[in-house]
């Protein structure tokens, strides 16, 4: 679908300011921050399916992305995880302008392979909310069960970690989808414990999503 899109996703105005009135006094990390709305264009939606609904928006070239599959894989792994309302943008760019959010937002000079940016009015600059026990499954805490925010993953990366680690870019890609989603859900990764219960649950969606989906097909 070409042409712009205003998904539902964007946070009002009020909010926005009230996120970068607490980031002002808050920690910053990798994966939560709260800034103005994304330029989604060249966006691809489905209906609202369970008040689930996502929003793609591909601004790179490094490869071809099928954005209807990838939607049903992130609906399909969002109905897994129990959400009961989710908005959520997911944003496919070039190295260049994940070096610039990367630098802009996170102080980080680079590019990064995904960043997370939560949207719910209450959560902390930090994101994460730093939980001792990270949410599973059929377990999620009622202000885990809705969603507002947005992913921007660098395809660029996801090729170059692919190489790496002798995997495809599809699934890379699919794995900072997860990743990012489980940051949202209140998983934290900037402490060894946490990170380490972050990997094995980002493994196993994967995994659930590899055999339910043919990633190759991205």
């Amino acid at each position: 679908m070409n042409g712009p899109l205003t998904p539902a996703l964007s946070p009002s105005e009020g909010e926005r300011e009230k996120h970068r009135q607490a980031a002002g006094a808050g920690r910053v990390t990798d994966f939560a921050l709260s800034v103005k709305a994304p330029r989604l264009t060249e966006a691809a939606t489905l209906p609202h399916v369970n008040s689930l609904t996502v929003a793609i928006a591909n601004r790179q070239r490094a490869r071809k992305v099928n954005r209807r599959l990838l939607n049903q894989i992130t609906a399909s792994l969002l109905a897994d995880l129990q959400i009961e309302d989710a908005e959520l943008g997911i944003n496919l760019v070039a190295a260049p302008e994940m070096t610039r959010l990367n630098e802009e937002f996170l102080g980080h000079k680079g590019s990064t392979d995904v960043i997370t940016f939560d949207y719910r009015l209450g959560v902390p600059p930090a994101g994460g909310s730093a939980l001792s026990n990270p949410p599973r499954q059929n377990s999620l805490k009622p202000e885990f069960r809705t969603l507002r925010g947005e992913l921007f993953i660098c395809v660029d990366e996801a090729v170059g970690q692919a190489k790496k680690f002798r995997t495809s870019w599809e699934s890379e890609m699919v794995r900072y989808v997860v990743h990012g989603i489980l940051h949202l859900l209140g998983y934290d990764d900037q402490h060894a414990a946490d990170r380490r219960k972050m990997k094995l649950e980002e493994n196993r969606r994967l995994r659930e999503l590899s055999r339910r989906f043919a990633l190759s097909k991205l």
